[in-house]
């Protein structure tokens, strides 16, 4: 689930599966502009590098769906 705790952060928390069990983490990247450039970091002291542009659309459901099947 993703979410907006506002001053340019946006957070996810998920839940990880593996064979060791589930793990819940909360995950949130930071946001700053200069100019036309949007700089992005791993909250809290990530490195800032240049934010690549969100694209719309499901990316995953189909992966996710083959790798279920072959299971």
């Amino acid at each position: 689930m993703w979410f907006i705790p506002g001053g340019g952060k946006m957070c996810y928390h998920a839940k990880w599966y593996g064979s060791w069990g589930v793990k819940g983490s909360t995950t949130c990247f930071e946001h700053r502009q200069a100019g036309n450039v949007v700089y992005q970091r791993k909250s809290p002291d990530g490195d800032w590098y240049v934010f690549k542009r969100l694209k719309y659309g499901d990316y995953v459901t189909t992966k996710q769906t083959r790798i279920k099947a072959k299971q």
